[in-house]
């Protein structure tokens, strides 16, 4: 028995939650954020500073800097330049910040399909232009195809690639092999990398994630890094994120552009949570990255049990689930109807896959199994009731 209490049900509804703003007995398991309990030194770093009764302006202090120098150090052997560390208020915003800094309207965005649904959108809301490369399967693991990689990023003139590392909505930690191969491609088409690296810390136990500016000089020059502790420490709801670039060019590019977006001014929370979460949460991690692999385990043994021709991928990072439903798809002509109907039937909401690439995801849905085993085995159960009730 762990130090924590991952099966605790906490209630939701009525608390503001995004995930949870759904009809009367609907299970979200769709958005990104946990349903556990954050750290309880995250809970006093905030409490103490509620009590001081006063909530006025933020400045970044040095100690934030600090935290996150030693957390990377210590988690990923990567070291980071303090000078290169540029705060900013979320990832999504950051990304529509360098994108109008880097790219001009009209020019192309690459990404690998499937790919995270708000890069499509901030893309798309910015006047720019998606092209995607289509990942490839190969026995039974999400792989990059290099030659169509190539061809994109050469073919469509691509000025920016956007990288999900680890990638969501597969799961796929990416070898350091992998992400130097698409830094050499990068670099010999002059295309700048912005690698997202939110879900980094969410990882199976024993295994870790590469940081793309690690893997070689190239990498760490022309790239952009955005990460944060939002997702792994359960805290996206205090807009807090960080990006770095080591090419002075590129930061100095990148420090201007997050001022003039106005997106560079923590709020009074957002530094002390991300200091309490690395400098004094990370048992809270490695156990909430234990419950969460046991969940993975649960929904892998449910379905070879309850419904076998399921397909499920999760290739070690993330607590998101890439769910091929092809099998079970029946009068559906794809998962956009498919998921639909299971919300309206049963109530159980799960992300569209279509939501991460049209093409690439009309088969499949995204499943977030970080939720106390109870609800995610409901929510396994409604899926079964609701295939049964339409098979054939």
């Amino acid at each position: 028995m762990g130090k924590y209490n991952f099966d605790e049900i906490i209630e939701r509804r009525n608390t503001n939650s995004l995930k949870w703003h759904l009809k009367e007995g609907a299970l979200p398991l769709w958005v990104a954020d946990m349903d556990f309990r954050v750290a309880p030194e995250i809970i006093k770093a905030i409490k103490d500073r509620v009590d001081k009764g006063i909530y006025g302006y933020a400045y970044i202090e040095d100690e934030w800097k600090d935290s996150i120098i030693r957390w990377n150090k210590r988690r990923h052997n990567h070291t980071i330049n303090s000078a290169s560390l540029v705060f900013t208020l979320g990832g999504v915003p950051a990304f529509a910040t360098i994108l109008r800094e880097f790219t001009k309207e009209g020019e192309k965005v690459l990404l690998l399909s499937p790919s995270y649904n708000a890069f499509y959108n901030v893309i798309r809301n910015n006047r720019r232009v998606v092209v995607e490369s289509s990942l490839k399967l190969v026995n039974g693991v999400f792989t990059i195809d290099f030659d169509d990689f190539e061809s994109k990023i050469k073919d469509e003139d691509v000025k920016l690639f956007i990288l999900s590392n680890p990638h969501n909505p597969t799961g796929n930690i990416w070898s350091e092999d992998d992400l130097k191969a698409l830094a050499e491609l990068a670099h010999k088409y002059n295309t700048l990398v912005i690698s997202d690296e939110i879900h980094g810390d969410i990882v199976d136990p024993g295994l870790s994630y590469n940081p793309y500016a690690k893997v070689s000089d190239t990498a760490r020059d022309e790239s952009i890094t955005i990460f944060s502790c939002s997702k792994a420490f359960n805290v996206a709801g205090i807009q807090t994120s960080i990006s770095y670039a080591d090419n002075p060019q590129i930061l100095k590019r990148l420090k201007k552009a997050v001022n003039d977006d106005e997106i560079g001014e923590a709020n009074v929370f957002s530094t002390l949570v991300t200091m309490a979460a690395y400098d004094k949460s990370e048992d809270w991690l490695l156990e909430v990255n234990e419950y969460i692999k046991g969940n993975k385990d649960f929904v892998h043994a449910w379905a070879k049990e309850n419904l076998p021709e399921l397909k499920i991928y999760n290739h070690g990072a993330t607590y998101l689930m890439w769910i091929d439903i092809s099998a079970y798809l029946g009068k559906f002509k794809n998962s956009r109807e498919f998921v639909s109907s299971l919300y309206n039937d049963t109530g159980l909401y799960v992300s569209d896959g279509m939501m991460y690439g049209e093409k690439d995801g009309e088969k499949y849905f995204r499943l977030n199994v970080a939720s106390p085993r109870s609800r995610v085995e409901d929510g396994l159960n409604r899926l079964l009731t609701f295939i049964k009730a339409n098979k054939g």
